[in-house]
């Protein structure tokens, strides 16, 4: 009788002991699956890209045209966006709230690995005098900023975003972009 309880005890110790290694492959399996999801999921990065610069005799008017990214493994879904442009202060007031259209534009969908381009467009002329000071970006001084939102559903139905501020200037030049992305409102889900 000693016997059968002793391998009883046996017995149920090795029992709670794979319980327990279930227990362990089982959040482990669970954590695999969410890191799967986190791998292969959409992730749309806004790059820097190019911009043109005022000439008024080619009724040109300050524009970005920053790079959208699809940085994931999977296709990002009804991508829209808001974006602006304008001629501000540098660095940008805190007070700035990176105000947006009411209407998002868009609605495609950018594959993994691939990338288009938006152009947010000053809205008016600035004066010509002022065009080389913006230009050169001098701490200051103006800037070409652009700013938005970018709003897409990654393969799991989820919704993601992401928000950018860019600051565009050109090199010495005078014809190539530089920019910088602003220490606020350069985020994402």
């Amino acid at each position: 009788m000693e016997k059968s309880v002793e391998e009883a005890k046996r017995a149920a110790a090795a029992m709670e002991t794979i319980a327990q290694e279930i227990a362990v492959s089982s959040k482990a399996a669970t954590a695999s699956v969410s890191a799967i999801g986190q791998q292969m999921r959409a992730y749309i990065c806004v790059v820097i890209g190019s911009a043109v610069y005022q000439e008024r005799a080619k009724n040109l008017k300050f524009q970005a045209v920053p790079s959208v990214v699809n940085a994931g493994l999977t296709p990002a879904h009804k991508v829209s966006f808001r974006a602006d442009a304008a001629i501000l202060p540098i660095p940008l007031p805190e007070n700035f709230t990176f105000p947006l259209p009411d209407i998002a534009q868009g609605t495609s969908v950018i594959g993994p690995r691939q990338n288009i381009t938006v152009s947010p467009m000053v809205k008016d002329f600035v004066d010509d005098a002022e065009v080389e000071g913006i230009k050169s970006g001098q701490q200051g001084g103006k800037g070409l900023y652009a700013w938005g939102i970018f709003t897409y559903e990654d393969i799991f139905g989820k919704p993601q975003y992401t928000k950018f501020c860019h600051l565009y200037t050109w090199l010495a030049d005078g014809k190539t972009t530089w920019g910088y992305y602003d220490n606020r409102h350069n985020d994402a889900s």
